[in-house]
């Protein structure tokens, strides 16, 4: 029998680990005249409501045993701090039949006949009839939270939308074999766990409209911000397995090298003439065409220069210069004062009518004088460019043309949502669909391939999100994109495209 008043304490059904406790709101004959209906007991304290948020939130012991009691017809006593941890305050000695409701059932406590409760330290791990670890959670996005404001929400991002920093920054700051499903929490919205970091003082917190919640700045002078030490990520074992299971593949582009190539014209071919050419060991061919490297080009065009004496104040006769078959002998300059010491190179070139015919086209004529910083620029823009692709160390592709630019641009969508574009990855050979599969899981954010309007310009991924920074970053580090070749184009914050 009960009393109205009485203190009870809520369990499971099948388990003696109480989960509530609360006071009877009727007696036994009560409950037993109104056929099992009305409030059976007010509810004082309860696992996982805000009381027990503000303390140590310890998780619930995975069960209790029970001990016979060395003499049976001895009045039984419940242990002190077995009452203390079960938050039950019954007199010992009565009976403490269960009473259940719709969605749980009233503990009993041993009658004075039967046995002693006592606790037994509780195991690690929870059993499959207990409830929920939803203090392991709380803890869980405690620690994504402040890895995500540690490490990837630098403050001009900011203001945040609550959803976007959830999604992009905190799923991928999570721990190895952790879901942050803030459901199973106590807190059960991502607003209310903001909230409840603002009242502790880490983020400050702004409601532009009603429902839409951003972080507005980060404390980061907060001691517990500053304390906070990240240690291994989801993100981080996740790339780590990526990496070794696809070690010995050709990934979307790892370990891809660009090498910028020219063709020689007709007009220049002299410059690379048996004479001043270079050996052809690191020469590229496509065809029946001889590519070179930069530096390559650019010694020839000076081992030229020296072999014909074009640095010298001397040659600056144009008759001392051999017209081109099928023109015009040149305009004679006029011929320095001679001068006693002996002839040094200057800063500038003269040219001969190879180079005044292949590299200027005739503007400048014969003899005319030229800086050796200006020559190089110019020497190069008259080359065929071409550009080699090798990924993976596997075949060399070589294409005709500039290496296009890869563009990374952000784009404003309805309200204050944004997509990223980035363009220009076919050109370097890698390839969309299993790049858009790994922006897909890296931001956990949707991604599609897009063709773009203009002809023969190919296709852009586009992903969700605002991810210029990130996404070149990526490029860069993992892709092994050059930096020189990548442009961005952060409209979200007013910028123009950056190199």
């Amino acid at each position: 029998p009960f009393s109205a008043g009485e203190l009870y304490c809520v369990s499971l059904k099948g388990s003696l680990v109480p989960v509530a406790v609360g006071t009877m709101a009727m007696s036994h004959r009560d409950a037993r005249t109104s056929g099992g209906k009305g409030k059976i007991l007010d509810v004082t304290h309860y696992f996982s409501d805000q009381l027990w948020a503000m303390g140590s939130k310890q998780a619930l012991p995975t069960e209790i045993k029970l001990q016979k009691a060395p003499d049976a017809s001895s009045d039984a006593q419940v242990p002190l701090e077995a009452m203390s941890a079960l938050d039950v305050a019954r007199t010992p000695g009565k009976e403490t039949p269960s009473s259940s409701s719709s969605s749980s059932s009233s503990s009993t406590t041993p009658s004075s006949s039967s046995s002693t409760t006592s606790l037994s330290d509780p195991p690690p791990t929870a059993s499959s009839d207990a409830l929920p670890p939803a203090a392991s959670l709380d803890d869980a996005l405690l620690n994504a939270f402040l890895c995500a404001l540690k490490t990837k929400l630098p403050d001009r991002e900011l203001p945040m939308l609550v959803s976007t920093f959830f999604s992009s920054m905190m799923v991928p700051c999570r721990q190895p074999d952790v879901s942050l499903d803030i459901k199973k929490s106590t807190y059960k919205k991502m607003s209310v766990f903001l909230n409840v970091m603002a009242t502790r003082g880490l983020v400050a917190v702004s409601e532009p409209s009603p429902g839409v919640l951003h972080i507005a700045k980060v404390h980061r002078e907060h001691p517990e911000y500053r304390s906070f030490k990240p240690g291994l990520t989801a993100e981080a074992v996740e790339a780590s397995a990526e990496a070794a299971q696809e070690g010995d593949q050709q990934g979307t582009g790892m370990d891809l090298a660009i090498r910028e190539l020219y063709a020689i014209p007709p007009a220049l071919a002299p410059v690379f003439s048996e004479e001043g050419e270079l050996a052809t060991k690191s020469r590229s061919s496509r065809r029946d065409a001889v590519l070179f490297t930069h530096d390559m080009a650019i010694t020839a065009l000076w081992q030229y220069v020296k072999i014909n004496k074009l640095d010298q104040p001397a040659v600056a006769n144009a008759e001392a210069f051999p017209a081109l078959p099928g023109s015009s002998a040149p305009s004679p300059a006029p011929a320095p004062a001679p001068s006693k010491k002996p002839a040094k190179a200057s800063a500038s070139v003269f040219l001969d009518p190879v180079l005044s015919a292949g590299v200027y086209k005739g503007k400048l004529p014969t003899g005319s004088e030229v800086s050796k910083k200006d020559l190089p620029g110019a020497f190069i823009d008259r080359l065929t460019p071409y550009y080699e692709i090798n990924r993976g160390g596997g075949a060399n592709e070589v294409r005709k043309g500039h290496v296009p630019p890869v563009l990374i641009s952000s784009e404003q969508r309805q309200g204050r949502k944004f997509v990223t574009k980035v363009s220009g990855l076919e050109g370097i050979g890698i390839d969309l669909d299993m790049l858009s599969k790994e922006l897909q899981h890296r931001f956990a954010a949707s991604t599609t391939i897009q063709e773009l309007p203009a002809k023969g310009a190919g296709s852009a991924i586009i992903v969700q999100g605002n991810f210029v920074k990130e996404m070149a970053d990526l490029l860069i580090t993992k892709h092994k994109v050059p930096r020189k070749y990548i442009e961005m184009e952060d409209k979200a914050k007013g910028k123009g495209k950056t190199k």
